[in-house]
């Protein structure tokens, strides 16, 4: 968020594409959180569906769905995610997972996951 404006400013490779109105996003106004990942969702009872290409992660960025050069910047423009403070949330690990890899391979912070799907239980 520019401090100034208060806009929410979109940046691809150092370069600013656009922005969203900051009255757009006021409830943001002192957020300190960002988050990438998947999501599937069925009725209860029904096998959940595949996410991503249905494959888990495992390093390899041509099997499992993926995020790459991952970053937002804070109110100073500095660049993040510091890795010390990232943390990762799956609700359901028997049908899904994740693995983020800090400055991979010339792809920057990036997140693979996804899943099988299926019974996964509650």
């Amino acid at each position: 968020q520019d401090p100034q404006s208060k806009n929410w400013w979109l940046n691809i490779d150092g370069r600013d594409i656009g922005y969203y109105p900051g009255e757009i996003f006021w409830n943001m106004a002192s957020g300190d959180r960002v988050g990438w990942g998947g999501r599937t969702k069925t009725p209860a009872g029904l096998p959940s569906p595949q996410m991503g290409s249905g494959n888990l992660p495992d390093g390899n960025f041509q099997h499992a769905a993926y995020f790459k050069g991952m970053a937002f910047t804070d109110d100073e423009r500095d660049i993040e995610p510091n890795k010390h403070d990232t943390e990762t949330s799956i609700d359901n690990s028997d049908c899904f997972d994740l693995d983020f890899y800090y400055d991979n391979h010339g792809f920057g912070d990036s997140l693979q996951y996804g899943g099988p799907g299926g019974v996964c239980g509650d």
